[in-house]
């Protein structure tokens, strides 16, 4: 039982809100940290296999350089029935387009890439992991992207792919394979080393 002082207090929304029990809502995503990489996945409390899919990205302190890249992540996308993972370069609209990407890992030879469309969040180089690249960045210590800016200034940015390895694994393991995107709010966090 609850004695108040006065009959104005016992009428107050604020001390009966704060007296009753209070729980935060579970968290839409689970991110596991590997080294310099995160896999980002629907709560599966909250989502079935058709709602949503992982997403796997650098964290932000991997990249180094320009910040001539938006984001760089991948997510496993049905291709003729088999899930495969697809990733996805995004740029700021600024760049010239007509001169692509080029990606390289460590001293391995380069790989251009073309644009493939832009709309109001970037420009975006789509492609799938398969062959010499996804072993290329599995067996590499860094990825270097580098694109042309409109007076065709080349920049570069860096990437880490310490935990590359062992997110794709992750991310290719995991039971969502849906293309539908992830929501990144009310994340919850874990690290694997």
């Amino acid at each position: 039982m609850l004695a108040f002082p006065s009959p104005a207090m016992a009428q107050s929304p604020l001390l009966i809100e704060s007296t009753r029990k209070q729980t935060a809502p579970p968290p839409t995503t689970i991110t596991t940290i590997i080294k310099d990489w995160q896999v980002t996945c629907p709560n599966p409390a909250l989502h079935t296999k058709q709602q949503a899919s992982c997403t796997m990205e650098p964290i932000a302190t991997a990249y180094k350089g320009s910040n001539s890249i938006s984001r760089f992540f991948g997510r496993m996308i049905r291709v003729k029935n088999k899930a495969v993972p697809v990733f996805v370069v995004q740029t700021p609209l600024d760049l010239l387009l007509s001169s692509g990407i080029t990606l390289k890992v460590d001293r391995r030879r380069s790989v251009k890439m073309a644009y493939r469309s832009c709309h109001a969040d970037g420009c975006i180089i789509p492609f799938q992991l398969s062959g010499k690249i996804k072993t290329s960045l599995q067996r590499g210590n860094q990825l270097k992207l580098f694109l042309k800016t409109l007076n065709a200034k080349t920049e570069q940015t860096s990437i880490s792919l310490i935990g590359f390895t062992k997110a794709l694994k992750m991310l290719e393991t995991s039971d969502q394979h849906s293309a539908m995107p992830s929501r990144l709010h009310n994340t919850t966090m874990q690290t694997l080393n």
